[in-house]
């Protein structure tokens, strides 16, 4: 069963020093494949594996908070930190529409990416546009506001190189299984990505929507 959860949840706490959010969707991913995720090195599911767990909401001033955890597949902290993410965007973004980064952010890239040597294990013949996050040493959380209501997309993560003894020699790296499958409700976040034919996508939530009027 897909470990996809969403569901609608109050939060009464302030994020970042922000007003409080309203209404967020939470949900997330997690290797092995079955459960989302492709992921490799010392977060294989056969060593600690990679979840992704996302929390969006709409602050106040109607604008949308964004925040992504990197963790183990049961849920603990990462061994292997998380050195940079990138996560899907509309191709009409741009950096105006992010803004209020985490203090585990230290730098952004907007752009296409792809296999290259910084991005082992990208699936072949496949891109991303959208934004790359450098993180920095805490490497766990990465979080941001926007003016783009979420849609459905996908995220490619790396780590550094393994040392442990059983992946001795890989890259740690993970992607969501379903990268760059067309999703037909696109918009529809609170509900579970499918394709054309209705079958379940394993996607995560991401800023590509209409841009918000904010008064």
């Amino acid at each position: 069963m897909k470990k996809l959860i969403t569901l609608m949840i109050v939060v009464s706490v302030l994020l970042q020093g922000e007003v409080p959010l309203q209404a967020s969707v939470v949900g997330f991913l997690s290797s092995p494949i079955v459960s989302g995720v492709f992921s490799d090195g010392e977060w294989d599911s056969d060593e600690d594996g990679f979840q992704i767990k996302w929390t969006v909401g709409q602050n106040q001033d109607q604008s949308w908070h964004y925040k992504y955890e990197f963790l183990k597949a049961n849920g603990d902290p990462l061994e292997k930190l998380t050195s940079h993410i990138t996560i899907s965007l509309s191709d009409n973004i741009n950096t105006g529409n992010l803004y209020n980064f985490g203090s585990d952010i230290d730098d952004i890239t907007l752009g296409t990416f792809g296999p290259a040597p910084s991005n082992p294990g990208f699936p072949m013949g496949e891109s991303i546009y959208g934004v790359k996050f450098d993180l920095t040493d805490n490497q766990a959380v990465a979080e941001f506001d926007s003016t783009r209501q979420p849609m459905w997309g996908d995220f490619y993560a790396k780590s550094g190189f393994s040392q442990s003894k059983v992946s001795q020699g890989e890259w740690n790296y993970a992607h969501n299984v379903d990268i760059r499958v067309d999703v037909a409700n696109l918009h529809n976040y609170m509900g579970t990505p499918v394709d054309a034919l209705g079958n379940e996508l394993f996607k995560i939530l991401f800023a590509k929507g209409r841009v918000k009027i904010i008064f």
